[in-house]
């Protein structure tokens, strides 16, 4: 006890001596003047009598939080000593003891080599609210760091462990875990230019990637959607201005404080009740965000155990019970029953099932994988710092946690807990200035030491994780977030009916996701199903467009948030990868154009024999706009050919054999079928004779060849005459249908026998069997 200590006592012992009256009749007081207690009072405790001597102070940071919130019960230190007050305080010298260690233990690795010189930690216990450890700097003795100093009732920046909360108030709002946001540097105005850690853009993510990897973009996009579910909200100025509304008002209720700071708000301002409660707003605005608004380390604490107490507000608070030894009522409770209490407690001060929805989220330790160690599901040394999976503490009971780093690396903070307990730590300089550590960072520092805390008090404590009541199973797909499958995220079921009622807005065709907003859209990746017209790649029109020209198609892609630049204008740099889905409806109604089919022509005719190569072509009718887009040949029902366009053919080889039908078919871009078929189509020579005649007289100088076949032959085909081995040939003349005629000179044969056959234009027999025939003189 410092000798200022002895001497307020001694001063305080004085004035009852100068003020009581002493026992019985006409009794005065030991120190009858004013003058004489003044002349005692003003003696220095050596010369009064008085011995310094050394008060043990396990608690010192909290014995002098105590002292100062006592006054908030209008307890004043005077009175403090000299009521006579019993105050029962929520103190675990257990627990304190081995935060205390913690801090002997890893000062060196936690702090001087991160380059800091301080830290703090606070423990609450969970369902109570109540104070359990309370270390309010690295060495309460240290006058070099300010060590009295409390560090966890100073007003301080927490950097990114604010984000819980950002993404708390817009899932309160029907956003999701899986609601996708662009990652990438942009302009918000003012010339608020947010960049991540890593300085490194990281493209579409989902928010639960965002806050599990502490993306700081996302985070400042969060606090739009705080604005609320409304789609109406198409405006990002007028989103900002809810959303932080909303924010604010959701924490405030969660228990965090939001102190005035005299040198950023104004010394007036801060001492005017009306104004200074609300200062820190236009000071702090979209920054607050991202950790730029003040908060001190009790109140943080208290609003991290809401979200871990399902959304109840425990407040913390250091007290069990005050004694007012006159009345002997306790004025603690007291206060708590009254309709304004100092320590607020109140059940589902947010939705439960929001508050154990942000749990799982800060549980999820694979997700952190990807930004601390590189890849989802890794665990690093610096992760590692951030659950206690080497402890059992996995998966169903899997505690949460969430880093924080200010500009510069000035504040490291680290937040978390189980359903047992909340614990923050906080690492940084006395004087503010950055971290001497190149690699100085939050899960290294605070966060080192907040695992060696909660990994000592949690000894022997039951693997006990965070309740997941009212929130369902469901199914999203993998990209956009929205209904469908590929991943699964537990999700309220207003949740679930806003993304029913989305995927229903954006398959009807009726609105333009890209000149929506997040708030119709629910995301940045948009999927959706929708009815097209065929021909034209347009939405389709109930009643106009032909059912056989309506398919569905599934359309992915990329949408900004808000429809205006900057946020169009980066959006956009996502999107080509993907493409749009069409907009705009189609005009095509097919009405006049139903009966205006392709007309085609083929090579092949009726009972004739099939050419070598069977070619067909068709030609559009009706409208010049379309166009020949598939043509196939059919040979007895069975396709050989086909083409995108107004021409195919086919070679038959010599498997087809006997009569066959043939079959093709047109469609134009309008979708509008035609088709011919052409029947008893002859394949192979075994299918073709040739009759008559049977000898031809040379008594003329030429003669003319008359002979029959069994087919019509198309075109008409060469008649070769071979006697002695030498083949004379003549292209025949069609004098009707199966009858052809071949004039010779007779001076090139002999009156003996030869040979006639049918070759086609490549020499090729058309007839199995040749004709023999006899020339006479």
């Amino acid at each position: 006890m410092t000798s200022k200590d002895l001497q307020f006592r001694k001063n305080v012992c004085l004035e009852k001596l100068h003020t009581n009256q002493l026992e019985g009749d006409n009794s005065e007081p030991y120190i009858k003047t004013q003058e004489e207690l003044t002349k005692i009072q003003d003696q220095p405790v050596a010369e009064s009598g008085f011995v310094e001597y050394k008060v043990e102070n396990k608690f010192p940071h909290f014995r002098d939080y105590v002292t100062s919130e006592l006054r908030k019960l209008n307890i004043s230190e005077q009175a403090l000593f000299t009521q006579g007050y019993k105050i029962t305080t929520t103190i675990d010298p257990q627990i304190q003891a081995q935060v205390d260690k913690t801090f002997d233990d890893l000062s060196e690795s936690a702090l001087d080599a991160q380059g800091v010189n301080n830290g703090a930690a606070l423990v609450l216990d969970g369902p109570t609210g109540e104070i359990l450890a309370m270390r309010g700097s690295r060495d309460y003795n240290n006058e070099d760091i300010d060590g009295q100093v409390n560090i966890a009732t100073s007003p301080q920046q927490p950097g990114s462990s604010i984000k819980p909360y950002v993404y708390l108030s817009a899932f309160e709002k029907g956003f999701t875990p899986a609601t996708t946001l662009i990652d990438n540097k942009m302009d918000f105005g003012g010339g608020f230019k947010p960049k991540n850690f890593t300085d490194r853009n990281n493209g579409i993510v989902s928010i639960r990637t965002a806050l599990q990897n502490s993306y700081n973009i996302p985070a400042v996009k969060g606090m739009y959607l705080s604005a609320g579910g409304t789609d109406t909200i198409e405006s990002p100025d007028e989103a900002l201005g809810k959303g932080l509304d909303n924010f604010f008002s959701i924490t405030r209720k969660m228990g965090l404080n939001y102190p005035c700071i005299p040198a950023g708000d104004g010394v007036e301002t801060c001492d005017n009740p009306s104004t200074a409660q609300n200062a820190f707003r236009n000071r702090c605005y979209l920054s607050t965000s991202i950790g730029g608004c003040e908060v001190t380390m009790v109140s943080h604490t208290t609003g991290v155990n809401t979200i871990l107490q399902d959304g109840n507000l425990r407040t913390a608070t250091p007290f069990i019970s005050i004694i007012d030894p006159k009345t002997d009522i306790d004025i603690y409770k007291v206060n708590q029953e009254s309709d304004n209490p100092i320590y607020p407690v109140q059940d589902s001060v947010i939705d439960p099932a929001i508050a154990r929805q942000t749990a799982n989220v800060l549980t999820d330790w694979r997700e952190r994988g990807v930004a601390f160690c590189g890849d989802y599901g890794i665990r690093c040394k610096i992760s590692k710092n951030l659950d206690l999976v080497d402890q059992g503490w996995d998966d169903d009971s899997a505690v949460a946690s969430k880093t924080g780093t200010t500009d510069e690396i000035r504040d490291m903070w680290t937040v978390g807990g189980s359903p047992y307990f909340t614990v923050t730590t906080w690492a940084g300089n006395t004087d503010n200035s950055p971290a001497g550590a190149r690699d100085a960072n939050s899960a290294s520092s605070a966060g080192s030491l907040w695992k060696d805390i909660m990994v000592k008090i949690h000894e022997g404590k039951e693997k006990k994780g965070f309740s997941k009541e009212g929130l369902i199973p469901t199914g999203l797909d993998n990209l956009s977030g929205l209904l469908g499958s590929g991943k699964t995220e537990l999700l309220t079921q207003k949740q679930i009916d806003i993304l029913n009622d989305t995927q229903t807005k954006l398959n009807s065709g009726k609105i333009n996701p890209s000149k929506a907003s997040i708030f119709v859209n629910r995301g940045v990746f948009v999927t959706s199903r929708l009815k097209v017209n065929k021909i034209d790649g347009l939405l389709a029109v109930e009643g106009k467009t032909l059912e056989e020209n309506i398919e569905e198609r599934t359309f992915v892609q990329v949408v900004p948030e808000f429809p205006v630049d900057p946020w169009k204008s980066i959006a956009s740099g996502y999107s080509a990868k993907y493409g749009q889905a069409p907009t705009e409806f189609s005009e095509q109604d097919q009405v006049s154009n139903q009966g205006s089919k392709p007309n085609i022509t083929i090579n092949v005719s009726q009972n004739s024999q099939a050419p070598k190569t069977i070619t067909a072509s068709a030609e559009v009718t009706g409208s010049s706009e379309k166009t020949i887009n598939r043509m196939e040949i059919f040979i007895d029902g069975n396709s050989v050919a086909s083409s995108d366009n107004n021409k195919v053919s086919y070679n038959p080889d010599n498997s087809l054999q006997g009569n066959k039908t043939i079959k093709v078919i047109a469609q134009d871009s309008y979708g509008i079928n035609n088709e011919i078929q052409v029947n008893n189509v002859i394949f192979g020579s075994d299918s073709v004779t040739i009759n008559n005649p049977n000898s031809v007289s040379l008594t003329n100088s030429s003669i003319t060849l008359s002979v029959t076949s069994s087919a019509n032959l198309v075109p008409a085909p060469t008649l070769t005459i071979e006697q002695d081995g030498i083949i004379r040939s003549c292209a025949a003349n069609t004098k009707s249908s199966n009858n052809y005629s071949c004039q010779v000179p007779t001076v090139l044969f002999k009156p003996e026998e030869a040979t006639i056959s049918f070759k086609d234009n490549s020499a090729q027999s058309l007839t199995a069997q040749s004709l023999v025939i006899t020339f006479n003189l």
